[in-house]
């Protein structure tokens, strides 16, 4: 195939998305073994009828380009072209060392349409399925041979499209007339691109390390530059950490609320031995299990009420006994009786 410079279409750099109608194929009989994307019926006149393409099957143009005089007979390419089309696949790659005007290769079909300038890498997007190839007039275009599949497609007769109906390989007509394959042939989008076209990339090392071994592995891969995250301050307590707190928290409760109680007990009882009685009296309790007396055989216990009008003894040895005199009251109870001990 001959090659020529051909028309920039324009940049390609987004995912173009073809149209639903662009994938329905376009036969000129019901028993033909051709068949073509992308294409409508058009009628001149009674002496001109056929397909052609549809313009909008193909990524938009940034400038006014020229028909192609046939069906399928290449529009141009994009450059810069970064992405092949939606539905679509790099079915064919070519990088021009040199920067040759002349043909360059394709993969085992032939060469590009649309020749290469120094430094350029050409990719051929072909519909999936489909491979990278050039028809009778050789143009570049995307090729499938179909043996087994069930396609949408429709017929041109006299210029007018027939009825869409599903076609499944093989098949037989109503004629005895039987159709085991298919060729199909679609748009071949080509995309060329040099490498100041390409975002710079930056090299990502991520390494794995084995929890038997010390040796590391590392990975490299190649990713688009972009600015580096912020490692995210998260943290929490570990399970032992919220163990020992909900342990010891409970214990410190308790023993809070203890004190408190015995506190509040300690006040009560000083309250109670502080304040007098309902007879004016304070009374003061000594704590002890046994009430203590003195020595003698009439001991006075300690904390029971005294009446001073009642006669005591004291607590005396035994010895001799030795009486004063009393004028007044010899054997009277004016005065309590004297008792002198040695």
């Amino acid at each position: 195939m001959a090659s020529t410079r051909g028309t920039n279409i324009g940049p390609l750099k987004s995912i173009f998305t073809p149209p639903p109608g662009c994938s329905v194929v376009v036969a000129q009989c019901n028993i033909c073994t051709n068949a073509w994307q992308a294409q409508q019926c058009y009628s001149v006149n009674s002496d001109s009828a056929g397909a052609e393409d549809i313009a909008t099957c193909w990524p938009p143009a940034a400038a006014t380009v020229p028909t192609p005089a046939a069906p399928l007979a290449g529009w141009g390419y994009y450059s810069p072209g970064l992405n092949c089309p939606s539905g679509y696949t790099s079915a064919c790659t070519s990088i021009s060392q040199k920067g040759s005007s002349s043909a360059v290769s394709l993969a085992n079909t032939g060469t590009f349409q649309f020749a290469l300038t120094a430094g350029e890498t050409a990719v051929g997007c072909c519909p999936s399925g489909y491979s990278c190839g050039a028809n009778g007039d050789n143009w570049q275009t995307c090729i499938s041979v179909a043996s087994s599949a069930t396609f949408p497609a429709v017929t041109c007769d006299a210029g007018t499209s027939g009825d869409l109906r599903y076609w499944t390989i093989p098949f037989t007509t109503t004629s005895a007339i039987t159709v085991s394959t298919v060729t199909l042939w679609a748009p071949l989008i080509q995309i060329n691109w040099q490498s100041s076209d390409r975002p710079v990339t930056t090299p990502t090392i991520s390494s794995t390390s084995s929890p038997t071994s010390s040796t590391t592995s590392s990975t490299v891969s190649s990713t688009t530059a972009s600015p580096t995250p912020s490692p995210s301050l998260s943290g929490g307590l570990s399970s032992g950490a919220k163990i020992a707190i909900g342990v010891v928290i409970p214990v410190i409760f308790l023993l809070a609320l203890g004190a408190a109680f015995f506190f509040f007990r300690k006040m009560q009882r000083r309250k109670k031995l502080g304040s007098p009685g309902s007879d004016g009296v304070h009374y003061v309790e000594v704590s002890a299990d046994h009430i203590h007396e003195l020595d003698g055989p009439q001991g006075v216990a300690i904390g029971v009420k005294v009446n001073p009008d009642d006669p005591q003894e004291l607590a005396a040895h035994h010895g001799p006994f030795y009486e004063l005199g009393s004028p007044a009251s010899p054997n009277g109870r004016n005065k309590p009786a004297t008792t002198v001990y040695q």
